[in-house]
């Protein structure tokens, strides 16, 4: 028996006029086998499909696709996303669904079907005001890049989470033995949370908003940069295990890299690691105990309960970062302490002799280069965060006196290369042209439920979601920049590459 379907192409803005006729074969006993054909007016970028039949369908399956929820109440309606390598199709060819299933009454069901593209995300940020006037609204900067630090969160997701396309994740995260090691930050376009650099990061996003309160204040954004230092910042207290034990990474990184695809959607293995007074690591070490030093001064007020927990373990991390650097011979190999920028002469030498080889026109060995429109090019591994977090520490400088002028100045064309000097932006969803193609798996991933896999990391397609606020790697030495996701060395994320830079932000408002 031949039997007609009709199907509707739709994406999330509307429905666009196509009616793709079917057929359905009889099988015998209830079974059916039909095709609902599209000729698709653009290309999909993971999809979903709605089914209504006119009876109830059960054991409903298809080659292309999964079925993940059905009508519980009559099964009448049903829905079925791409499979991991199905998603991605194109205007090049029909469309064929082909679909399997059985009615109870042994007879065969028509069918109404409707296709939504999951590649359309339209989840849009409100801008502020400029109130400035500045050239770069750095009020909306600041608001962007708190939201790139909430895309990056693991754990069980407040109530409030302000990023629709994230959810709970690495709910089973547990140290060696079952401690809890749930929360904190995704490193970067990965999975693996990593002690060290989300240490530096909570770090120099502290030390900027004890600077620069006032300016967090102005921009509305204070409520949430405490909020955004405090996920972290709880986390890391997690991982201080015991007075001489501390965990410092959890997840693998061969089996992460391994795998393209959402947090939320992670079956693999993720170990835990710790450093001990037996299996030492003073600079992580260091790194905690600053992190934790410099966010009790920021809490005193706001929270004194949390501000005297945070003193209590940075005291306790920082002996045992003693006995670890009197046991390896090494210094804390952290972010510039909060000791530098003092009235000593000694700290103001050292500012001076880094920044005079961070200054154009500098020579010899440890001379920082330049490209040919004004980066100050220190490694080609995510170049802007090198010149975003000394334009930071240029800033501090200023604030304590040491070349004020000088040091603002050149701490200023060097954000503002990052937000658009040249002609591009390289923060995503800022400005003008920005990067849209960053390598981040779960932005690259289509709208839940639809499937996502490698072929998201290969599409030529900007990425479905946009990562408010990051910072990509950045161009080469001559100024080279090519927006492909394949190129982690230019155009990953990561949380240490936001945290100088927003600092620097803050302290040009």
């Amino acid at each position: 028996m031949l039997i007609r379907w009709f199907g509707v192409l739709s994406v999330i803005i509307g429905v666009l006029d196509a009616t793709p006729m079917v057929q359905v074969i009889d099988k015998g006993n209830g079974v059916f086998k039909g095709h609902f054909i599209f000729n698709l007016t653009e290309d999909l970028v993971g999809w979903k499909m709605q089914i209504d039949f006119s009876k109830a369908v059960t054991g409903l399956t298809s080659p292309v696709g999964l079925e993940f929820v059905k009508d519980s109440s009559n099964e009448t309606v049903h829905y079925i996303v791409n499979k991991d390598h199905t998603g991605i199709q194109t205007t090049k060819h029909q469309f064929d669904i082909m679909v399997e299933g059985k009615t109870k009454d042994g007879s065969v069901p028509s069918a109404q079907a409707i296709l939504q593209n999951m590649g359309h995300d339209t989840y849009n940020v409100p801008t502020p005001p400029n109130n400035d006037r500045t050239k770069y609204n750095y009020d909306e900067v600041l608001m962007k890049s708190i939201m790139f630090y909430r895309a990056q969160r693991s754990g069980k997701l407040p109530a409030n989470n302000k990023i629709p396309w994230r959810g709970d994740s690495a709910l089973n995260d547990r140290g060696q033995n079952g401690e809890d090691l749930t929360g904190g930050w995704y490193d970067a376009g990965d999975h693996v949370k990593f002690g060290f650099p989300q240490a530096s990061a909570v770090t120099l996003l502290t030390w900027g908003l004890l600077q620069y309160k006032d300016a967090y204040e102005a921009s509305g954004q204070l409520d949430d940069m405490y909020d955004c230092i405090r996920w972290p910042l709880e986390w890391l207290l997690k991982c201080h295990t015991g007075q001489n034990e501390l965990y410092i990474q959890v997840g693998d990184g061969n089996l992460d890299h391994n795998f393209w695809g959402r947090p939320e959607d992670m079956t693999m293995a993720r170990p835990s690691f710790k450093v001990t007074s037996d299996k030492p690591g003073s600079d992580v070490a260091g790194e905690y105990a600053a992190a934790m030093a410099v966010a009790s001064m920021v809490f005193k007020d706001k929270d004194p309960a949390f501000s005297a927990k945070l003193l209590n373990h940075s005291k306790q991390i920082y002996t045992f970062w003693k006995d670890l650097s009197r046991n390896i011979q090494s210094k804390c190999k952290g972010s510039w302490s909060l000791l530098r920028i003092t009235k000593k002469d000694v700290y103001k030498q050292d500012i001076e002799t880094t920044f005079t080889n961070w200054l154009p026109g500098a020579t010899g060995p440890n001379a920082v280069p330049y490209t040919p429109k004004g980066l100050a090019f220190r490694t080609k591994w995510g170049s802007l965060r090198h010149a975003a977090n000394n334009a930071f520490m240029a800033l501090l400088a200023a604030e304590a006196g040491i070349h004020p002028t000088k040091y603002r100045n050149w701490a200023k064309s060097q954000i503002g290369y990052i937000l658009g000097d040249t002609g591009r932006s390289y923060v995503v969803g800022f400005g003008v042209n920005p990067p849209s193609h960053e390598h981040h798996r779960a932005a690259s991933c289509p709208l839940i439920p639809a499937s996502c896999s490698h072929d998201f990391y290969e599409m030529k397609y900007s990425n479905p979601h946009v990562l408010y606020g990051a910072i990509v790697g950045g161009p080469g030495p001559n100024d080279e920049y090519d927006d492909v996701r394949s190129d982690y060395v230019r155009n990953e994320v990561a949380v240490d590459y936001n945290a100088g830079f927003q600092g620097a932000v803050a302290g040009n408002l």
